[in-house]
């Protein structure tokens, strides 16, 4: 018998086997498809990944309370070190020399109004920012016409002469003004609103600046002054004040003028009812002699 033979004698005895174990086999185009369908879906089974089993509304809620106090904590810490930061920064600032006299509104930062947030400025901090800024502090309690700011210098005498090789005092008569709230300058800037104290009357304090006039028909430079001086002590008997300037302060002769600055506890003008009213301030015009020159004064 030949290989062929065998092979094929073989392969009729295994058909009559499993023929007779199984039955006849169905080798149909429809059978071999749905053969091919079956097997197909076998293997997306084994591919399709395990699902989780859903998690009940307790359990999605106690995850998320728990992401909460996680975000919570992150924020308390940052705003923790920021305090810390903010506070070291103020403790240093705070140096300069305040009144011993606050209001009973304190003094905070304002959030950005529409209109600063409009302006493109930089926003004021309570800072002097010499560039400029814009302030959302609000402007604060006015005062009635019977309790507006005015002031008279009555030291030295209007035109009089002034000897700058002595001291000189500058005495100033002033109503409507509660002085002696004089907030520190360096953080507190125009970051309160005007405040009145139980009387209506707006609390601040007052300035003396000197200033040479080189040209008495030209307004003089602002930043240019030989003398300034912010009066924050309490008048003694609400009205009057003084201040001592120094001899050697004046370094050129001639005319000067002297000037009132009226403020309110965070340093802006007082501001009034009415615009119809008297000046709040007061200027007077001297004539300075013995002058030490700036560059004598430098020599020595």
């Amino acid at each position: 018998m030949t290989r062929l033979s065998l092979l094929l004698l073989v392969s009729a005895l295994c058909s009559s086997a499993l023929a007779a174990a199984t039955g006849p086999v169905d080798l149909s185009p429809a059978a071999l498809l749905a053969v091919r369908q079956q097997r197909t879906g076998a293997t997306r089974n084994r591919q399709q990944p395990k699902q989780q089993p859903a998690r009940s509304a307790p359990a999605r809620a106690t995850k998320a309370a728990k992401s909460r106090k996680t975000g919570t904590a992150a924020n308390q810490q940052g705003s923790k070190a920021t305090a810390t930061a903010t506070s070291a920064a103020g403790a240093a600032a705070t140096a300069a020399p305040v009144s011993g006299r606050t209001t009973a509104q304190p003094i905070t930062q304002f959030s950005p109004s529409p209109f600063c947030s409009a302006a493109n400025m930089l926003p004021s901090d309570g800072t002097q920012i010499r560039v400029g800024s814009c302030s959302s502090t609000a402007m604060g309690a006015i005062p009635s016409t019977s309790n507006m700011v005015s002031t008279i210098i009555t030291s030295p005498a209007f035109m009089g002469t002034v000897d700058a090789s002595v001291d000189n005092v500058v005495a100033i008569d002033m109503v409507g003004l509660d002085t002696g709230f004089f907030s520190d300058p360096q953080v507190n800037y125009n970051k309160q609103p005007q405040t009145l104290n139980s009387n209506g009357i707006i609390q601040g304090h007052q300035h003396i600046t000197i200033q040479p006039l080189t040209n008495a028909q030209a307004a003089p430079d602002s930043t240019k002054f030989v003398f300034f001086k912010g009066l924050n002590d309490e008048s003694s008997n609400g009205r009057t004040l003084t201040v001592t300037v120094p001899k050697g302060t004046f370094t050129t002769n001639g005319l000067h003028r002297i000037c009132s600055m009226s403020g309110v506890n965070a340093h802006q003008p007082p501001l009034m009812p009415v615009a119809q009213r008297g000046s709040q301030d007061d200027c007077i015009r001297v004539t300075v002699k013995n002058a030490v020159a700036a560059t004598a004064a430098a020599g020595k």
